[in-house]
């Protein structure tokens, strides 16, 4: 007498506790007992759906259906037909295996079928159609409640979205978080250097973790943020309450953060003024390396010539600062600062952004399809790119905080200065300045601020 197979399955076990599939043994062993059937093999298929619409491999299944081909079964035991399958290409696959190799079939709770017969076979295929019918209904009714708490701003699947609770409430704490970190993004301050802030100020992400770039860019770009309802990537509606931002703000952080040109922030955030912003008097950047001292990045990689400088980073650094500090303290300093630009028709300027954009990756498969050749596409690409910048900067200017706003007209700009974060301070010196550094003409270990180039990015100022 060939052995019986016991298969188990539950479709949705999110703890990994097994229970379900463990009853199901139970009961499948009291079963094989009541008919004399020695047990061959349990097989389980856990968290694992049997309809139309589920895409996990069963392995459990498979290896089950290999050995009753092999003659190594004579009857499957489970707790219903609809635990084996809900597939009715499915079940004309286990009717193969009653006609061809006598399996019979046993279930718990379903009735009992001879799928030897033709009476059992129509059996059979009738529940395998209520099955598969369940299950699409199921499926539709999933679905349908999954939109329904997008349009209402309900959390539907997954971890909960940063700035709101779980049933769609803004939360004030984390709102004011998201719309500062929107206006430092606006201010031309990196993720990582925003993160880096969030993480010294002690303020935990949506699960309690440590911010990172890529999750406070996943935290900024959501639809949500500006009351957008999304549901499987559509536009649903809006959602209800007052938004975090407006629409303006997050599409136009959204454009920046979603650059296909936008240096990716990976690594550790910069921990001086000027690294990677102040350059060496041969053109190249410098970065701090030992001893807290600037150098020149071509001489750090060996490169030949003359002309490479050090500089103590603290004393650079203060020096920079202190310039800084005189400049945004006249009372001409707010003639620096260019507010936005609410009467730009921002939505027209994002779709000739899109348009353009489509068009440059256009150009590129004309030439790879031989449609350009490589001086037609320089010209085209040349001309295309232009425009994009052009509506890019305009688009910006409608939305865009300078980050001198904090500054300007301030009653002490020092005391505002050092109260800004180190990404702030960066993004104030990479708009407002170009720092150079020129080989010292004194002598001596003091620092010569004479060596110290500094131009600004406004004529006349």
């Amino acid at each position: 007498m060939t052995g019986a197979a016991i298969y188990v399955r539950i479709s949705d076990d999110r703890e990994s506790e097994e229970l379900g599939i463990i009853r199901q043994e139970q009961d499948g062993r009291a079963l094989a007992a009541t008919l004399g059937l020695p047990v061959y093999r349990v097989y389980p298929d856990n968290d694992r759906g049997a309809s139309t619409r589920s895409r996990k491999a069963r392995p459990g299944y498979d290896a089950m259906l290999a050995d009753a081909r092999a003659g190594r079964i004579g009857t499957v035991v489970a707790y219903s037909s609809s635990r084996l399958t809900r597939r009715p290409r499915e079940h004309e696959g286990q009717i193969e295996l009653a006609e061809r190799h006598g399996v019979r079939f046993a279930y718990v709770r379903s009735p009992s079928f001879d799928l030897n017969t033709a009476d059992g076979r129509q059996v059979a295929r009738i529940l395998a159609a209520t099955d598969a019918a369940e299950a699409e209904r199921l499926g539709e009714r999933v679905q349908r409640e999954s939109r329904q708490r997008a349009e209402q701003g309900r959390n539907h699947g997954g971890q909960r979205g940063y700035g709101f609770s779980p049933i769609g409430e803004v939360d004030p704490v984390e709102a004011a978080v998201i719309r500062k970190a929107t206006g430092l993004v606006l201010a031309g301050i990196s993720l990582r250097s925003i993160a880096a802030d969030l993480n010294t100020a002690g303020t935990p992400t949506a699960t309690g973790r440590r911010w990172s770039g890529a999750t406070l860019k996943d935290a900024l770009v959501k639809p949500r943020n500006a009351g957008i309802a999304v549901h499987d990537g559509v536009e649903v509606g809006r959602l209800p309450g007052e938004p975090i931002l407006t629409r303006e703000e997050w599409s136009t952080v959204v454009d920046k953060l979603t650059d296909g040109a936008r240096r990716s922030n990976v690594g550790r955030p910069p921990t001086w003024l000027g690294s990677g912003i102040f350059r060496c008097v041969c053109g190249a950047v410098l970065d701090v390396g030992p001893r807290q001292a600037y150098r020149c990045r071509s001489l750090r990689a060996g490169a030949g010539g003359g002309g490479h400088v050090r500089r103590s980073a603290p004393a650079l650094d203060a020096f920079v600062s202190a310039v800084i500090v005189e400049r945004l303290a006249r009372p001409d300093a707010v003639d620096l600062f260019t507010p936005a630009r609410p009467e730009v028709d921002a939505p027209a300027l994002r779709r000739q952004a899109s348009a353009l954009r489509a068009r440059k990756a256009e150009l590129s498969k004309m030439l790879g399809d031989g449609d350009l050749d490589a001086a037609e596409f320089a010209t085209a690409k040349r001309a295309n790119d232009a425009k994009l910048a052009a509506v890019e900067a305009e688009l910006a200017a409608a939305v865009d905080t300078s980050p001198l706003a904090p500054l300007l007209g301030a009653d002490d700009v020092r005391a505002v200065w050092e109260g800004l974060s180190l990404g702030q301070r960066r993004a104030v010196v990479d708009t407002l300045v170009t720092v150079t550094v020129l080989p010292a003409t004194r002598k001596g270990r003091g620092f010569d601020p004479t060596s110290v180039r500094i131009e600004s990015a406004y004529s006349g100022t």
